[in-house]
């Protein structure tokens, strides 16, 4: 895999059209023993608001934004979005790409929803 991401023999994607959908899951080809990791992905690869506070560096004037709005406590996540919209700018060209690209677009969960869908 790119980018030194790997598997463990016998782990294989499998899809399958479930509802006109595609549905993909992970299975064994052959019996691991318990305990066997079956992905490793390395830690470079990772998105994480360490490695963009790391990457960009602290943004005073937009911590001070954040602590003046009383959500000091939401800085990691602000670093962690704005490496995600970094990289979605880059489009094809982020190493991401691939993986921002298989996530869904639409989500109907109670999370993702805002007081005016409970309304509805």
């Amino acid at each position: 895999y790119a980018y030194g991401i790997g598997r463990a023999d016998g782990i294989q994607l499998v899809g399958e059209d479930v509802d006109g959908f595609l549905d993909v899951h992970v299975e064994t080809a052959q019996e691991l023993p318990a305990g066997t990791s079956v992905m490793y992905i390395p830690s470079d690869v990772i998105l994480s608001s360490n490695r963009a506070i790391a990457e960009f560096g602290r943004l005073e004037e937009a911590e001070s934004l954040l602590q003046a709005n009383g959500v000091e406590n939401e800085m990691r996540e602000f670093y962690l979005m704005l490496k995600i919209l970094v990289e979605l700018e880059k489009g094809e060209e982020s190493p991401y790409y691939h993986y921002f690209n298989g996530l869904p677009r639409f989500f109907a969960n109670g999370p993702s929803m805002t007081p005016f869908c409970y309304r509805c």
